[in-house]
């Protein structure tokens, strides 16, 4: 599904009605398709016809999803398929879909065809000596128009497949083996894994194609607005409910790729730190196995390849934005819930006087399920106070890679550091805005301030940043921009809108429905656009396409009147003085430097799609790629920032020994990586350059 990512950062306890399903509805199909098409026309923020423009857009989607990857349907089932081009609305709105029944005709066909020829061009050898280039982005191919070039292009895919297993086999192996003997090996591997497709694929059924052909519909009106089947409303379910036994990737279908969109917060694989958001997987292996080639298959089957008893093993192959395929062995585990919780230090740095108290928020939480449950609010409230005793000259909040959470707990979050006022808009289709403020007069900690920012602060941390920014209470420092998710979405259960005379039907799925907007207290969105930080810093996500401005049909930018509010009355800072020191700070900066290299080096625009399946320009590419990366990592452990770096609330003197595990590998990893943050280090030199006290 093209730029479809499951990212759903912040929900609304909106009430949402669907109508009552039609005594006529006579199938489980033209059931759901009666609620998913009520609930876009009625509830949906955006107002659209579901006319034939939809259809001509949803047909395009609709192709893209049933083969993504341009690697089975022909021009001629194109062709086909094309005399429904204008009749996708008509069929949503009666129910039943013949274009569905067309297309899985023609994709099965093909599917057993391509299956035939993988398997002939599987007996024979691998010449990894010729010079056979593999376009790798989609975009940039078309489908196919005949057999002989759907031929060569599962030539190279399998060529390029076996490849990667066939240096896998190399690297690992401990005794020296002939490259004869290793190919072989590769192809018999490939072939099995090969074999296990093309039997998913076989037995992708009517339903499933419905479920696509629906989902061509729905992402019409915005990327968040989806409807999963049963299956995948499990998956969805076992997300949202971040209580998984696995290594804690949240996963996602993106240009025909299943990409990682979220590593969450004390998981395995945030522990680890070797995956990262934008990666794409290729390969899954459990403990002492062959790995499975993952490519065509669906977020689900990956999921579950990756997911499995805690304490067992699982390797996972993933290949980088710039091209280096990386292998990581996690150990599966549940989800470290502490690791998640707000936490804090008190730092300085060799070249500074002041100590300055450190705050880490990698996500918003609210146990609402105990009376006195713990809340990210009461948490950062409790670290403020602890600074304030310790009298700091300055706080940083981090909300780097801070997915969201509940709006009124970032309207809350916001209302620590201000007296009262307005801190968000949220706006439903056809209402007016109703206004989300702060009601308690209190300032928990009034001196200067920086809110820490990236690409993936999203929706509730996009929130507290603006506000922040907006009253003028904060220096907000960071990337280029925030991820730029201004909707809020509400996930509904379709079997709870079944009359009790067809409860025969269940289960119907899901679906999320984009219900609200929200906007900041100036008037303007967050959506699309994100939140731009006062001081701009270098910043390896700039390469990525991360944000809300790559999906397609995202809800565009927008404004509306601004609330009346008090800005910060002690604020002593000149912002553009600030910005010229730290500008004349970054120009002359080891690691900045080198990241704006790696920037340069990794943008769209010097990336080539084309990879070389010569097994020794492959092998220097990759090896190019890693030292590239090692260079950026020598620079970083070549700096030490931090010269004092003590828990709040425990003696600074004598400082906390890293060294020494008093508070758990996890929080010695924690700290030791402060240590090395070149942001953290530029966001000490502005709140010194701020100059001033707190009350």
């Amino acid at each position: 599904m093209s730029k479809n990512r499951k990212w759903i950062c912040l929900f609304s306890l909106v009430c949402l009605s669907l109508a009552p399903l039609e005594s006529d509805s006579s199938s489980r199909q033209q059931a759901i398709s009666q609620l998913v098409l009520y609930g876009l026309q009625n509830w949906h923020y955006s107002v659209r016809s579901v006319d034939d423009q939809l259809s001509r857009s949803a047909f395009t989607r609709f192709l893209e999803y049933i083969d993504f990857t341009k690697g089975y349907l022909l021009h001629s089932d194109i062709n086909r398929l094309a005399a429904y081009r204008l009749q996708l609305d008509d069929e949503l709105k009666s129910g039943t879909a013949p274009v569905v029944d067309l297309a899985q005709e023609i994709f099965q066909y093909r599917v057993a065809q391509v299956r035939n020829m993988c398997q002939q061009l599987l007996t024979r050898p691998f010449d990894f000596s010729s010079q056979d280039l593999l376009e790798t982005d989609v975009k940039k191919r078309g489908f196919c128009s005949d057999l002989a070039q759907l031929r060569q292009y599962w030539s190279k895919q399998l060529k390029y497949l076996a490849l990667i297993r066939f240096l896998d086999l190399q690297k690992n192996n401990s005794e020296p083996a002939a490259a004869a003997d290793l190919e072989k090996r590769a192809r018999e591997g490939l072939s099995k894994n090969m074999d296990q497709l093309f039997k998913r694929l076989a037995s992708r059924n009517h339903d499933d194609m419905y479920y696509r052909f629906l989902n061509a519909l729905t992402a019409g009106f915005d990327p968040h607005s989806q409807y999963f089947p049963p299956r995948d409303q499990a998956e969805l379910e076992i997300e949202m409910a971040g209580a998984l036994e696995g290594i804690g990737v949240l996963l996602g279908e993106v240009d025909g790729n299943v990409k990682i969109l979220e590593v969450m917060p004390g998981s395995p694989a945030w522990i680890q730190n070797t995956l990262k958001v934008e990666d794409i997987v290729i390969k899954v292996a459990q403990a002492g196995d062959e790995p499975v080639d993952v490519a065509g298959m669906s977020v689900p089957d990956v999921a579950s390849l990756i997911r499995g008893k805690k304490g067992t093993e699982v390797r996972v192959t993933v290949k980088r934005p710039n091209g280096m395929i990386v292998e990581a062995t996690l150990v599966r585990h549940v989800i470290e819930v502490r690791e998640t919780y707000a936490r804090s230090v008190l730092i300085t740095n060799d070249k500074l006087a002041k100590t300055f108290g450190y705050i880490y928020l990698p996500k918003f939480y609210h146990d609402f399920n105990h009376a006195g449950g713990r809340s990210s609010i009461q948490d950062v409230k409790n670290e403020l106070e602890r600074m304030n005793r310790h009298q700091v000259a300055g706080v940083i909040l981090d909300l780097r890679n801070n997915g969201g959470g509940i709006l009124d707990d970032a309207v809350k979050m916001s209302g620590l550091f201000i007296e009262k006022g307005p801190i968000v808009q949220v706006k439903g289709r056809d209402l007016d805005p109703q206004i989300h403020s702060d009601q308690d007069e209190q300032v928990v900690y009034a001196g200067p301030l920086v809110v820490l920012v990236n690409a993936l602060s999203a929706s509730a941390a996009e929130i507290v940043a603006s506000a922040l920014q907006d009253y003028g209470r904060a220096v907000v420092i960071g990337g280029s921009r925030t991820f730029g998710k201004g909707t809020v979405q509400i996930f509904l259960n379709l079997d709870n809108y079944l009359q009790k005379n067809h409860q025969d039907l269940q289960p119907l799925g899901a679906m999320t429905l984009t219900v609200q907007k929200f906007f900041r207290v100036n008037g303007l969105s967050t959506q699309y656009r994100g939140v731009i930080p006062d001081i701009i810093l270098p910043d390896l996500a700039t390469a990525l396409e991360i944000g809300e401005r790559y999906l397609d049909n995202s809800l565009p930018a927008d404004s509306i009147p601004g609330c009346t509010f008090q800005r910060w009355p002690n604020k002593g800072w000149n912002l553009a003085e600030l910005q010229r020191r730290s500008t004349e700070r970054i120009s002359r900066h080891a690691w900045f430097t080198a990241v704006r290299e790696r920037v340069r080096l990794e943008s769209p625009e010097s990336q080539s799609t084309l990879i070389n399946l010569n097994l020794d320009h492959f092998r220097v590419e990759q090896q190019k790629l890693r030292q590239e990366i090692d260079d950026l990592n020598r620079v970083q452990s070549d700096i030490s920032y931090l010269h004092l770096l003590v828990a709040a609330g425990e003696a600074v003197d004598p400082p906390l020994d890293l060294q020494e595990n008093n508070n758990g590998d996890n929080r010695s990893r924690w700290l030791k990586d402060l240590q090395k943050d070149a942001y953290l280090d530029e966001a000490m030199m502005v709140l010194s350059d701020m100059d001033v006290r707190p009350k």
